[in-house]
């Protein structure tokens, strides 16, 4: 046996191993609670006139698709779990070499521990096929290829006091373990998280801290990452709706070099108008207590008008500059609305991979995300619109940018009681820096159709037409392909 082929091996020992824990796990949750079980079986049969998503000589394709999964839903004893998992088996007519077996898993689950409810334990774990590298084809279709496994397992552990008292503390740890096929990226990772008030006993004073430390080790090479975040206000309780207060922050963050390292620290007074009980401004002013940063205006604002309604914005400075957060929720009857905004430091992202990356460098990620659903009698819009920017450290410069920008709208139209129709359309823009030093620009656009008609409550079938267009800045990665996708589920 070769030293790569073991090495292989204890990899599949150890997600192996994590997964049997999660797995173990729900089981105990499981154990005298009102659990459900739904198994299902699928066949399907898809046609497409390009199957490798080439510019030219395109390859036309039958793939065979048989599906088994199983749902499983457990609530009671303490604890709640929930598990989907399903293995795809595809065979192909142009190529039986291409013929292969997917997995998918969603697994979450929560529970008491030592017979008290202040102490929980909870695990997740995850497989799922995502895109190997966006350079060659950012999409995710199993169908295509150009996919790579992708497992995650978690194990944590949760404490809670009784916020009526004097304290209102929370503290978590976790553990985590990410594997790819390809074995590029592959890491675990530890966490530990603190948020510490005051109860609902205090009544002139008010704090809040907040602590996070997260530890990355990469398995290819130990390269490991280490952060640090620590925010705390104190401060007076409303005086005819004005509370001053003192606040201070601190964030570390230690990569591979001193340029893949960074960190900032500031204090400084501020004052907070109620304008209810759930609704307030707030206004500060930071000192700067390092010399690579500068003293600062931070602000907030935080506003729930009703149950349906709210709105938290921040603004400060960071080590990289200005710095935003921003999350609204409103709905009413019919439709609902929810827009984030999140900025934070990440390494070993798979997400926008381009081959030749430094996966391990820390790398500023900046999120933009906006939902939207409008509920009618019959159909139902659907509209999501996402960006997403990341930026390494170790340079903050333009020519590490990666940048992506999708938007998908779609409608789901109930023609009578068992028979609906789903049209859909997808665009996405990528743009980013290859190892030849030279930028690429690709843009991605689907539009698909779907019939569905439910013969009984366990049994369905469905017919899909889509047709898929990439255009690019480098012409050998364009395509275009029409595919015409059969499928039936029984549920059993």
């Amino acid at each position: 046996m070769d030293m790569g082929t073991a090495m292989a091996m204890v990899r599949r020992v150890r997600i192996n191993r994590s997964y049997l824990i999660c797995l173990a796990f729900f089981n105990n949750v499981g154990f005298a609670a009102d659990v459900t079980v739904k198994p299902r079986v699928e066949a399907g049969v898809t046609y497409t006139d390009n199957v490798d998503l080439t510019a030219s000589n395109e390859q036309t394709s039958e793939i065979a698709s048989f599906i088994a999964g199983l749902d499983i839903q457990s609530t009671g004893n303490d604890g709640n779990a929930s598990l989907s998992y399903s293995m795809e088996q595809l065979y192909y007519s142009n190529n039986s070499d291409k013929n292969g077996l997917f997995h998918d898993l969603k697994l979450t689950a929560d529970k008491g521990l030592f017979d008290q409810n202040r102490f929980r334990g909870n695990i997740s774990a995850s497989i799922s096929n995502i895109a190997s590298d966006i350079t060659n084809n950012a999409s995710s279709d199993i169908v295509n290829g150009n996919t790579v496994e992708s497992r995650e397992a978690t194990v944590g552990f949760s404490y809670q006091t009784n916020p009526a008292g004097m304290v209102d503390l929370n503290a978590s740890i976790y553990g985590s373990v990410k594997d790819y096929k390809d074995n590029v990226g592959n890491n675990h990772s530890y966490k530990g998280n603190i948020n510490f008030t005051q109860g609902q006993d205090i009544k002139r004073y008010f704090w809040t801290t907040k602590y996070t430390y997260q530890k990355t080790i990469g398995h290819s090479d130990t390269n490991d990452t280490e952060s640090m975040q620590l925010d705390q206000e104190i401060g007076l309780q409303p005086i005819h709706s004005l509370s001053p207060y003192l606040h201070l922050y601190y964030e570390d963050y230690s990569g591979q070099t001193a340029s893949d390292s960074a960190d900032s620290s500031s204090w400084g007074p501020g004052i907070k108008y109620y304008i209810d009980r759930y609704s307030y401004l707030s206004l500060g002013y930071e000192f700067s207590l390092d010399d690579d940063n500068s003293d600062h205006w931070r602000g907030s604002v935080v506003l729930q008008p009703s149950d349906r309604t709210n709105l938290q914005f921040e603004y400060t400075r960071r080590f990289y500059g200005d710095a935003y957060n921003l999350s609204l929720t409103h709905s009413n009857r019919r439709w609902t609305n929810t827009i984030s905004y999140t900025e934070e430091v990440t390494n070993y992202d798979r997400d926008l991979y381009i081959e030749g990356n430094r996966i391990e460098d820390l790398s500023i990620t900046k999120k933009l995300a906006w939902k939207s659903v409008l509920e009618l009698r019959r159909t139902t819009f659907n509209l999501e619109i996402d960006a997403d920017n990341q930026k390494a450290i170790n340079t903050l410069s333009d020519d590490t940018d990666v940048d992506t920008y999708s938007s998908e709208l779609s409608l789901n139209h109930h023609l009578s009681r068992k028979t609906s129709f789903k049209p859909s359309f997808l665009y996405e823009y990528y743009t980013f820096q290859t190892a030849g030093d030279t930028y690429q620009k690709d843009y991605y656009r689907k539009l698909s159709l779907e019939l569905k008609h439910d013969f009984t409550k366990d049994f369905n079938a469905s017919l899909e037409f889509s047709y898929k267009n990439r255009s690019s800045s480098n012409v050998d990665r364009e395509y275009q392909e029409n595919r015409v996708y059969l499928n039936v589920r029984k549920e059993l």
